[in-house]
């Protein structure tokens, strides 16, 4: 019996150590292959000045030649360089920032004609804390439930624009983003 387990350990250790031998050699070629390996190629990072180019660098373009230009465009006074205003760049960020801005504004909208109504169907609900009936008086038994009902009636009718108009302005900026020309309001 002791003699069978010796065995079946000399067994399981024998591969093991083959193994381990094997992963060493294994990490000396490639090391070997680093050390005789050409060194990678300079990839080019790309900044803010090649965006304003609005021309992809051309091969082996380098930093030092971006300096060069940069100094001697830099060299030139202000006066000489004509405006050729903002670029199609900027006009795009400054369309979906304005796109951004009226989402915003929409939805702000939205979620405050939401939260009247919420308050209006508040007071009309008996179980809820701000229920409008009470005790009638003489001058004014049923005119506080008549004001609070007309006047959810009008908030109710004014949710579809409003959600209408959150609609439309994420379809205005998803154009924007995705740089679509913007449709006449009433073509669709």
């Amino acid at each position: 019996m002791r003699r069978g387990l010796f065995l079946a350990s000399v067994l399981l250790l024998v591969p093991a150590l083959g193994a381990a031998q094997g992963i060493g050699d294994v990490a000396k070629r490639e090391r070997a292959k680093r050390k005789t390996a050409p060194p990678a190629k300079e990839h080019y990072v790309y900044d803010n000045q090649d965006l304003r180019k609005e021309e992809p660098p051309k091969a082996g373009q380098t930093k030092a030649a971006d300096a060069s230009s940069q100094e001697a465009a830099e060299s030139v006074p202000p006066e000489a360089v004509p405006d050729s205003g903002p670029s199609e760049f900027e006009m795009a960020r400054s369309r979906i920032a304005d796109a951004e801005k009226r989402l915003a504004d929409a939805e702000a909208g939205l979620g405050t004609l939401q939260a009247r109504i919420k308050g209006l169907q508040d007071k009309l609900n008996p179980m809820s804390p701000s229920f409008v009936y009470g005790a009638p008086s003489a001058a004014d038994p049923m005119a506080e439930e008549a004001r609070t009902k007309d006047e959810l009636r009008r908030a109710e009718a004014e949710l579809p624009g409003a959600q209408q108009a959150v609609e439309d302005a994420r379809k205005e900026l998803d154009d924007a983003r995705l740089g679509r020309q913007q449709q006449p309001s009433g073509a669709r």
